[in-house]
């Protein structure tokens, strides 16, 4: 689906099984889970994906952003 971007096409340039597209395949996902948390966050309709997926249903609310301080 997303075959003409950059970084999709560096990522299937590697092996199948090689640990380079593994570790390319991680950060399109964090990538675009990310773009896709900050749409939700600031009013789109949809849920939030956490990095960690709990293997029991959770609410979104219990996650939040890291603080910087």
């Amino acid at each position: 689906m997303h075959s003409d971007e950059i970084d999709v096409q560096r990522a299937l340039a590697y092996d199948k099984n090689s640990k380079e597209r593994k570790s390319m395949w991680k950060d399109v996902m964090n990538k675009g889970d990310f773009a896709h948390n900050c749409k939700v966050f600031y009013g789109e309709k949809g849920e939030i994906i956490p990095y960690k997926r709990p293997s029991k249903a959770t609410d979104a609310t219990n996650y939040a952003e890291c603080s910087t301080s």
